[in-house]
C-alpha cells in the first residue's frame, strides 16, 4: 500500500497562494503586449529617431513587384544606409529604435499627440522627432540633413567621408583679446 507524503497545512496554504498568483501572469502579459505594432504606450518627449521596417506583407509585395534579385539589392542598400544613419546617431548620442508601421505618441507644443505613419510611401524610412515639434518622415540616406532639426544647436558637424559618417568637433569660440 502506497501512502502520500504528509504536507503541513502551512505548506498547502503557500502552494495555494503561489497557484493563485500564477493565474494572473497570463493577464499581465496580455496587457503588456496589447499595444498595436509601432505604437508606444509611452509618450516620446526627447529627441529620437524611429527606424520603420516593412512588414512581411510589404516585403512580399516588393519581392513580387521587383523580382528576387532586385528586391535583395534594394534591401541590401536600405540596410547599408541604415547602418550609416545608426553610426551618425550613435556619434551624436541621439536615441533610436526600430519599429513597424503604425503610430506613437509624441509631446508636441506641450500636448500629447498621436503621429501615424502607417500610410507613408516607401518601405524603409525614419520618423525624426526633436523633443518639441511634430515628427518628420525622412529616408535614412537623408538623415544627415535632419541633424539641425534633431539637435537645434549642434556643437559638431557631421560629414560623409570615404563612405562612412564621421563627426568633427567645431572649434571652440575664442574671446577677442582686449
Amino acid at each position: 500500500m502506497r501512502t502520500e507524503p504528509s504536507i503541513s497545512s502551512g505548506a498547502r496554504r503557500m502552494r495555494a497562494r503561489a497557484a493563485a498568483a500564477l493565474r494572473w501572469v497570463p493577464l499581465v502579459l496580455a496587457a503588456a503586449c496589447s499595444a498595436p505594432p509601432g505604437a508606444s504606450a509611452d509618450v516620446y518627449t526627447e529627441p529620437i529617431v524611429l527606424f520603420v521596417d516593412p512588414d512581411s506583407a510589404e516585403r512580399a509585395r516588393l519581392r513580387e513587384e521587383h523580382g528576387d534579385e532586385a528586391f535583395y539589392i534594394i534591401a541590401d542598400d536600405a540596410m547599408w544606409y541604415r547602418a550609416e544613419a545608426l553610426a551618425l546617431l550613435d556619434s551624436l548620442g541621439v536615441r533610436h529604435e526600430r519599429v513597424g508601421r503604425g503610430q506613437a505618441y509624441f509631446r508636441v507644443a506641450g500636448e500629447r499627440q498621436v503621429f501615424d505613419w502607417s500610410d507613408v510611401e516607401g518601405a524603409w524610412f525614419v520618423v525624426v522627432y526633436n523633443g518639441r515639434d511634430e515628427p518628420r518622415i525622412a529616408r535614412p540616406i537623408d538623415l544627415r540633413g535632419e541633424v539641425d532639426f534633431i539637435l537645434p544647436h549642434p556643437k559638431i558637424a557631421p560629414t560623409f567621408d570615404e563612405g562612412l559618417w564621421s563627426v568633427k568637433l567645431s572649434p571652440p569660440k575664442t574671446r577677442p583679446s582686449t
